[in-house]
């Protein structure tokens, strides 16, 4: 990428998509929801868990996959560190295994994208809470934030809807955190997702397989470091430009154009 004017802000993909473990039964796409109750119920502990909380900071280590013309499968990867603060402060470091650091901040009155590598920028104004910005960035921007949804209040409902299967695989360990292994499929998608048990039900492992697409790619997220309640300032969330970094606009189409050409 040259000067190129653009951050190439890595989309990985819906987390509400789920992935059908093959030692499970996996259900007939016209038969009734095979819906474990208790799976159901880890599930909603989760969301639920996470819809009280008023902040938190969690990191993250991504995994995707990008499916080569001759069907073979490329594994990138990147480490995010995501903060949030209801109802409207988010903020996402993330730096590409190559070394490319780019970050996201939103103070309730301005989005801003930094491409730290290239030392570009560009900035929105924008107001609303933290759904509304995620939907902003995903809409109007095409830049949806990986694992997202899991800020929504409306994460027990979401998490839910449209799921045809739904199961308990086992009881695991992950960075030596007993969990709640899940396995949940929707129509095209799949996902498993390793809850924590105990009282902090927080999401330790995420593995998404997009099934209907050329070479299943596959999603996988591990996310660790989890702060609760985070004492965070303000600056934090704010943007200042870094010296000799180049302001360009937005685009909706490509993310980043250059400033008067198309940008908003």
């Amino acid at each position: 990428m040259s000067r190129a004017r653009r951050i190439a802000w890595i989309a990985a993909g819906s987390f509400l998509l789920a992935v059908p473990n093959a030692s499970l039964s996996q259900p007939d796409a016209s038969a009734e929801p095979a819906l474990d109750p208790a799976a159901l119920a880890t599930l909603r502990r989760m969301a639920d868990y996470l819809g009280s909380l008023p902040a938190m900071r969690v990191e993250t280590e991504v995994e995707y996959d990008a499916v080569q013309q001759d069907g073979q499968r490329i594994e990138f990867g990147a480490r995010r560190e995501l903060t949030m603060r209801r109802p409207d402060r988010i903020r996402v470091d993330a730096t590409t295994r190559n070394g490319a650091q780019r970050s996201l901040f939103y103070d309730g009155r301005q989005v801003a994208l930094l491409d730290r590598t290239h030392e570009i920028y560009a900035t929105a104004p924008q107001s609303g809470d933290v759904e509304a910005i995620l939907a902003y960035l995903e809409a109007h921007l095409g830049l949806p934030i990986p694992l997202g949804e899991l800020l929504s209040a409306d994460l027990a409902s979401e998490i839910v809807d449209g799921l045809v299967f739904a199961a308990v695989v086992d009881e695991e360990t992950i960075d030596r955190v007993r969990c709640d292994h899940l396995a949940l499929r929707k129509q095209d998608r799949g996902i498993q997702i390793w809850v924590e048990q105990g009282a902090k039900a927080l999401p330790r492992r995420v593995s998404i397989t997009y099934e209907r697409e050329p070479g299943q790619p596959q999603f996988r997220a591990r996310l660790s470091n989890w702060n609760v309640a985070p004492r965070i300032q303000d600056s934090l969330f704010s943007f200042v430009p870094p010296a000799g970094a180049e302001r360009i606009a937005f685009n909706s189409v490509a993310g980043l154009a250059p400033a008067g050409q198309g940008g908003r």
